[in-house]
C-alpha cells in the first residue's frame, strides 16, 4: 500500500485540515472571506474585487497579511 493511502496517512491529512480551519477561523471576517474565496473557491483577485466591491490591489493586501497571519498560527 503507497504511503499516501495508510490510515496513518490520511489521519494525519484530516487533522492538518482541521489545524488550517481553525486557524483561518481565527483571522477577522474579511481576511477568512477572501482567503476562502481565492484559495478554497479558486476566484480570480479580479472577481472578489467586483464581488465585494474592494479594490483588487486591496484584495491583495488583505489576502497576503491573511496568510502571513496564518503562517504563523500554524507554526
Amino acid at each position: 500500500m503507497p504511503e499516501e493511502e495508510t490510515p496513518e496517512h490520511c489521519l494525519l491529512k484530516q487533522e492538518k485540515k482541521e489545524q488550517v480551519w481553525k486557524a483561518l477561523n481565527r483571522l477577522n471576517e474579511t481576511q477568512r472571506t477572501l482567503i476562502v474565496a481565492h484559495y478554497i473557491h479558486n476566484q480570480t483577485y479580479d472577481y472578489i474585487s467586483k464581488k465585494y466591491g474592494i479594490e483588487k490591489s486591496k484584495v491583495r493586501r488583505i489576502i497576503k497579511r491573511g496568510l502571513n497571519v496564518l503562517r504563523c498560527l500554524l507554526e
